[in-house]
C-alpha cells in the first residue's frame, strides 16, 4: 500500500516486508549506526520499557529490509534506549542500553559479529527514559547524559576505553526528565543538553561550557507533558517561531530530516495512534500529513535504508510489529 503525501511526487510504501521485530515488543526507542561497517544503517531496537524483554540489532541487507537480527546480550531487561558509538576508539560500534530502575550496560562490538558485555555502568540505576552519547568534557571521548522521570538527571564522563566514572548530577530538580536533544543552542562552540519534561515541569536547556559542567535554563511556557526534544535548525537561523501539530495526536515522538528533497527540514511525528509527517513549506509553514497508524510509536528515525537518495522513515512501536515507511518518487 502506498500512502501519498502532499507532495505529488512523493509516497510511502507499507508492506509486509518492510516489517521488523514481530514479535509484539513493548519497543521504547530506536537507533541507527553501520554496525557490520558495510555502508548502510542498521536498526537498534530498546524493548521492554517497564518489563523485560530482549534488545536487538537488526542488520541492513542494503535494500532497506532488515533480514537479520543479533540480541544485543543475553540478559532480558526493561529497556528504553540503546545509545549507540565507537566508545573504545576502534573503529566499530559498542551500545549502551539505558533500563528502567536497573543500571545501564555496556556493550563492546566484537571483531565478528555480536556484543560483549563490559558491565554496569556504577550509579546509574534510576526510571530512566532517555540517553544521549556525546561529548560533554571536549576530551575526545563519548560521555553519557541520562533524563530520568523521577530523581536527578546524570551525567557520566567517559575514559575513551568503554568506561565511564562516577555520576554527576546534573542541575535542576530532576522531575519529569523524558527526553533528551543534543547540539549547541547558544553558538558557542559547546555542546548544550535539552530535556524535555513531563508532570508539569517545564523543560530547560543545559548550557555547556565544554569541561563537563552545565547551567540550567528552564524554558517559559513549556510546563506539560512533553515527551521528547530535537534541536534542529529550522530556518536558517531566522528570527520566527511556530507552533505545529493539533490536540489529541498523543505525541510521543519525533525526528527531523529532509523527507521531500526540497533542501528544507521536515518533521516526524510517532504516537499513539496515527503518525504524522510535517512538511516544511518554508518559514516555519507546515503541511500535515497521516503516514501510519494504529500503533503506539515509542521511537522515530530517518535515514536513507536503500541508497536511493530519499529519506525512509523507521519506527519502533510499542505491542505491535516495528516496521519501516520507505519513500517512493514517482
Amino acid at each position: 500500500m502506498n500512502l501519498t503525501s502532499q507532495s505529488e511526487e512523493l509516497s510511502f510504501q507499507k508492506h509486509p516486508f518492510s516489517l521488523y521485530d514481530l514479535a509484539d515488543h513493548l519497543s521504547a526507542d530506536v537507533s541507527l549506526a553501520d554496525f557490520d561497517a558495510d555502508g548502510d544503517m542498521d536498526v537498534f531496537v530498546a524493548n521492554g520499557r517497564h518489563w523485560a524483554q530482549q534488545d536487538f540489532v537488526f542488520l541492513n541487507a542494503g535494500n532497506g529490509r532488515v533480514l537479520e537480527g543479533l540480541p544485543i546480550g543475553s540478559r532480558l531487561g526493561a529497556s528504553y534506549t540503546v545509545q549507540v558509538g565507537d566508545l573504545d576508539k576502534d573503529g566499530f560500534v559498542d551500545a549502551v542500553v539505558v533500563r528502567d530502575i536497573l543500571p545501564s550496560l555496556v556493550f563492546r562490538k566484537q571483531g565478528g559479529s555480536g556484543f560483549e558485555l563490559m558491565g554496569e555502568i556504577p550509579q546509574s540505576a534510576g526510571q530512566a527514559r532517555a540517553a544521549s552519547l556525546f561529548d560533554a568534557d571536549s576530551d575526545g571521548n563519548l560521555d553519557l547524559a541520562i533524563a530520568t522521570r523521577r530523581g536527578s538527571d546524570m551525567l557520566f564522563l567517559g575514559d575513551g576505553k568503554g568506561g565511564f566514572g562516577a555520576k554527576i548530577t546534573l542541575p535542576g530538580d530532576g522531575m519529569g526528565s523524558t527526553g533528551i536533544a543534543v547540539g549547541d543552542v547558544n553558538l558557542d562552540g559547546h555542546l548544550d543538553i535539552l530535556l524535555a519534561r513531563r508532570d508539569g515541569a517545564p523543560s530547560a536547556v543545559l548550557l555547556g561550557s565544554g569541561d563537563g559542567a552545565f547551567q540550567i535554563n528552564e524554558l517559559p511556557g513549556t510546563e506539560g507533558a512533553h515527551r521528547k526534544g530535537l534541536l534542529v535548525d529550522m530556518n536558517d537561523d531566522a528570527p520566527l517561531a511556530s507552533s505545529f501539530g493539533q490536540s489529541g495526536e498523543t505525541a510521543q515522538a519525533v525526528a527531523a530530516g529532509d523527507i521531500d528533497n526540497d533542501g528544507d527540514t521536515d518533521l516526524v511525528v510517532g504516537a499513539d495512534g496515527d503518525d504524522f509527517l510535517y512538511f516544511n513549506e518554508g518559514a516555519l509553514e507546515f503541511k500535515r500529513e497521516v503516514i501510519s497508524g494504529d500503533s503506539d510509536t515509542y521511537g522515530v528515525a530517518i535515514s536513507d535504508m536503500n541508497g536511493d537518495g530519499f529519506s525512509d522513515i523507521i519506527f519502533a512501536n510499542s505491542g505491535s510489529p516495528n516496521e519501516i515507511l520507505r519513500a517512493r518518487h514517482r
